[in-house]
């Protein structure tokens, strides 16, 4: 405003005055008018100056809720990166930035410098004599902005300082990226199809201490993975079609990452609202491109907490989906893997890099059965095992409560009686037991040696507030925590298992709540008082609401930090590492560190390891537990879900609890009858199946008032124990790598794009390339015991194994009565052929070399009545399964025997039949396998009606019926399958 302006615009008394003179204006009136003038002025520029404090008010506060929305909305908020500088060499190409702007909201100490590394990274596998290659992207603070010379070999330079990426090699990905000056962003592309797979244009970049975001759209297609979680759908693209598209502007969906322990009373389904994180930390996802293709996608180096927030509009993109990664660390490392249209290669690439899984042992492949025995403790145990070998149902392993029989002693039972009776138990009823070692060593008096080695040896993780032993509450009262990172955990965790092997000689481990969890929040700081604090950590709950600690070790806990340290150093991080980085990996190091004693030290050849807390690469050596849950139909409906994930994530062997530590009281609880039923169903076809009961009573062997219940339990376990052999041989064949339980769509992705009712994965999956399983996961009705489902089938012929009279020509879709008792429908798929067993034997361990051979052929070639079929199966060439050394080479080098069968038919009247048994190497295969029976689905069967179209073309096109023909072999003409006997031929009359 200029001088003369604001003069004339300022009141005084007595210019007013004046003015009132001139125009003639009485001084009493003028005077009152002056003063109603002014009041009224006074009054105008107080409403005004309250309209613009207000105003300030709610700029304020718009920018504060702006930089709170950065909480899971980095999208929302301007890159403030501008690239400074780039530089490149064969295979990787480095950017350099510059921060203009200042710290937003809550993220404090954003770095003024970065680098993103972009390079093409090669794995050679030595044991498959294979490479693999990924693209890494590795972004994080450059100290002083070390700017480099372009100028260098295979790099050229443009005006705006792009390079030119002709002698740049970067395999089967493309980059594309911002030129100098500009805001600093990159494009990740398939260079065969020129897709983009990861775009960064439209989202934020923040590296900082303690908080570092990248975003990225999403290729059109399925997307899978993001963690372990409960869920219903397979496809993340499904839980996306029910998001509201009006979240645009904010996260519709956030997926959060951090070991933790689930309370029984919790269902910890994954709402998308960032609840659902359960003991896995698996940051990884899988996307079926538009073109079919799969890619895989890994944030390493994320392990301090992380979220993935979900929008299914981005600003800017014409309504494109996308996701924002923010991780509680101060860089962002990305691996991607590129794979073609057969998701198990990019699968088994993503395996490679990670770490093979190990196989369980056979046994292990059983039932297992968990329970909580009440004193007097092996009588009841014993009267346990006496009835379900009455009621003749299989199971291999005792989990139980031994820790309530040491007196808070997980390592030493102190009644010799019990080890007496617990040792007697196992070679009477060849049963094993699988004792519960959690991550704590109780502060008591029975354990006063390990806690005094463990002090002695500094094995114990250390607290940063106290610089002793971090204790916490536990289940026994005060409890230490062994830092497995630590040279000398591996001394005193052999100690107490050798002190307990000595006793009853287990035969394999759960190591339960190993995150580790805590009864309480916070650690004893002085005799009573519990302290909750993170220390310097505390300022990450400004911008996450995970809760770090909430039950678990405070993150500012210290661990081993040296150059002999067992799994992690990182010399920039002085003596220690803080819980907080190593929080994720607990588990990991625990049961990296046991299997690898119990296998060089114990003796124990095929270890057997059940572990909450999981982590890529837990796989090599645990099987896992989905954990500990409440009765309902939707924990039922997500069990196959968790299943495909940890097949994703390389750890196979998984299931969730069976009919979980809930009363069957149909008074309690109406339909729970039905439902356990429904579960002993679905779980006969788990990886890994085990039950948590918590009482006698609640046991279904028990339940005699649904009489479906106890013959569907046992005909399910009668079923997967035919298989056994069949399923285990599928792991071995995939020598650590890939996929044995999958989704439909995974084996036949044709029909992904179509109507099926099959594609609902919650409740049907394959069991390698010839099992197809249906089980029902819904309430079905009470009073005819029956559930009405739609019942879909793939493409090609399907038989089922029990009864091969159901039978569907797919893809096909039917309306279905599926009765409460009975087993789950296990297809065997057209061109096929397997082995399967009797169960005469109810322990893994015990099953026999006699088999059924069991096909369903496919039509090769037809010419008038003459007919050529063949089918093609494959099983281990070792007999005994229980052959640690047979099973590692196998594992290791393959011993596969294959079987393939060929039929002619002649005048639709009889089969000539060919089988033909061939190995590459036989060595653990001199006695042989048996077969006693031969099934034979598929055999085309013309009726006299269709006899008259024999000489036509139009033969294709005319309605048949396949029939199943089986021949019972006489003992004298059994199948015996060696290194000496390989063809067999058999005639059959249809």
């Amino acid at each position: 405003m200029q001088e003369e302006d604001r003069n004339n615009s300022h009141y005084s008394v007595e210019s007013i005055a004046q003015n009132n003179q001139a125009n003639n204006v009485p001084p009493t009136e003028g005077t009152e008018y002056i003063k109603k003038k002014f009041r009224r002025e006074l009054y105008f520029v107080s409403i005004v100056l309250s309209l613009i404090l207000l105003g300030t008010f709610l700029a304020v506060f718009i920018y504060y809720l702006k930089n709170k929305m950065l909480q899971g909305n980095g999208v929302l908020v301007p890159n403030k990166y501008f690239i400074k500088q780039v530089s490149g060499d064969t295979q990787s190409v480095t950017l350099y930035a510059q921060y203009d702007g200042e710290n937003v909201g809550n993220y404090p100490n954003i770095y003024p410098n970065i680098m993103v590394k972009i390079s093409l990274q090669n794995l050679n596998n030595v044991e498959s004599q294979s490479s693999i290659s990924y693209l890494q992207i590795n972004i994080q603070q450059d100290k002083g902005l070390n700017l480099k010379s372009s100028q260098q070999s295979g790099t050229k330079q443009t005006k705006d300082n792009q390079l030119i990426l002709e002698d740049i090699d970067l395999g089967p990905f493309d980059l594309e990226f911002s030129s100098q000056g500009s805001k600093l962003a990159f494009i990740i592309l398939r260079k065969s199809t020129n897709e983009k797979i990861f775009d960064t244009v439209d989202f934020n970049i923040i590296i900082s201490q303690y908080y570092s975001t990248i975003g990225t759209i999403i290729p059109a297609g399925n997307f899978y993975g993001l963690g372990e979680r409960r869920t219903t759908n397979f496809s993340f693209q499904q839980i996306f079609k029910d998001v509201d598209a009006n979240c645009a502007y904010g996260p519709c969906n956030k997926y959060k990452f951090w070991n933790r322990y689930i309370q029984i009373n919790q269902q910890a389904f994954d709402d998308g609202m960032g609840n659902g994180y359960l003991s896995g930390y698996q940051p990884l996802y899988l996307i079926q491109e538009e073109s079919n293709n799969y890619s895989l996608f890994y944030i390493d180096d994320s392990f301090s907490g992380l979220e993935v927030d979900y929008y299914s509009q981005v600003p800017n993109t014409n309504n494109l989906e996308g996701l924002v990664f923010q991780s509680y660390t101060n860089k962002i490392n990305f691996k991607i893997f590129l794979g073609d249209t057969n998701p198990q290669s990019v699968i088994k690439q993503y395996h490679t890099f990670i770490g093979k899984f190990n196989l369980i042992p056979f046994w292990a492949l059983g039932y297992h059965h968990s329970k909580i025995f009440l004193p007097p403790f092996t009588k009841n145990i014993k009267k346990f095992l006496d009835y379900v070998q009455k009621l003749k149902i299989p199971i291999d392993s005792i989990w139980t409560n031994f820790e309530i029989s040491y007196e808070g002693n997980y390592f030493k039972i102190l009644n010799q009686e019990i080890v007496d009776q617990l040792n007697q138990m196992r070679t009477e009823y060849h049963i094993k037991w699988i004792p519960q070692i959690p991550s704590e060593i109780p502060n008591i008096e029975s354990c006063k040696q390990y806690v005094i080695d463990g002090v002695n040896f500094n094995t114990f993780i250390i607290s940063n507030k106290t610089k002793t032993p971090y204790q916490a509450e536990g289940l026994f009262g005060k409890a230490l925590f062994i830092d497995y990172n630590h040279v000398n955990s591996s001394d005193l965790i052999y100690q107490a298992l050798q002190d307990l092997n000595s006793q009853i000689s287990f035969d394999g481990l759960w190591l339960s709540q190993n995150e580790p969890s805590t009864l309480k929040t916070g650690e004893f700081i002085n005799e009573h008082q519990l302290n909750k604090s993170n220390g310097e950590f505390d300022i990450i709950n400004k911008f996450s609401d995970i809760q770090f600690n909430q039950n678990l070790l405070n993150t500012d806990a210290l661990h081993y930090n040296k150059p002999d340290s067992k799994y992690f150093y990182k010399p920039e991080s002085g003596d220690y590492l803080y819980e907080r980085d190593l929080h994720s990996s607990n588990g990991f190091m625990q049961s990296q560190t046991i299997y690898k004693i119990m296998k060089q030290e114990m003796n124990k050849q095929q270890p057997f390891i059940v572990s909450s807390s999981n982590r890529p690469g837990s796989g090599m050596s645990i099987a896992h537990s989905t954990g500990i849950a409440l009765n309902s139909w939707g924990i039922l409906q997500s069990s196959f879900i968790e299943i495909f994930n940890f097949q994703l994530f390389g750890i196979p062997f998984t299931g969730n609890n069976i009919c979980p530590l809930q009363t069957l009281n149909e008074n309690d609880f109406p339909g729970a009858s039905e439902l356990c039923t429904r579960w002993y169903q679905a779980a006969s076809v788990f990886p890994f199946m085990h039950s948590v009961q918590a009482f006698t009573e609640n046991d279904p062997f028990y339940f005699k008032d649904y009489p479906y219940l106890q013959n569907s339990v046992k005909e399910s376990l009668n079923l997967r124990y035919s298989l056994l052999k069949h399923y285990y041989s599928l792991y071995v064949f995939q020598k650590g790598l890939g996929m044995v339980f999958m989704p439909v769509t995974f084996v036949f992705p044709e029909i992904a794009t179509q109507d099926y009712i099959l594609i609902n994965s919650n409740n049907t999956a394959m069991i390698g390339e010839s099992l197809y399983v249906f089980t029902v996961m819904t309430q079905g009705d009470q009073q005819t015991n029956t559930t009405l489902v739609n019942l879909g089938v793939p493409p090609q012929l399907w038989v089922n194994l029990l009864d091969p009279q159901i039978q569907y020509k797919g893809p096909f879709s039917t309306k279905y009565d599926f009765p409460f008792q009975g087993s789950p429908l296990i297809f065997l798929r057209e061109g096929h052929l397997l082995l399967q067993q009797s169960t005469s034997s109810h322990r893994a361990s015990l099953l026999d070399y006699t088999f059924i051979m069991k096909t369903v052929l496919t039509v090769v070639n037809q010419s008038n009545l003459n007919i050529q079929y063949n089918s093609y199966g494959r099983t281990l060439a070792v007999l005994d399964y229980n052959d640690s050394q047979a099973l590692d080479k196998c594992n290791q080098q393959g011993c596969e025997l294959k079987i393939d069968m060929n039929v002619n038919s002649t005048n639709n009247k009889e089969l000539d039949i060919t089988i033909n048994f061939s190995s590459d190497d036989s060595q653990y295969f001199e006695e042989g396998i048996i077969i006693k029976q031969v099934q034979i689905s598929g055999v085309v069967k013309y009726n006299d009606i269709l006899l008259q179209y024999c000489k036509s073309s139009e033969i294709q096109q005319q309605p048949f019926d396949y029939i199943t023909v089986e021949k019972q072999l006489a003992p004298e003409n059994y199948f015996i399958v060696n290194q000496r006997q390989s063809t067999f031929n058999l005639k059959i009359t249809i």
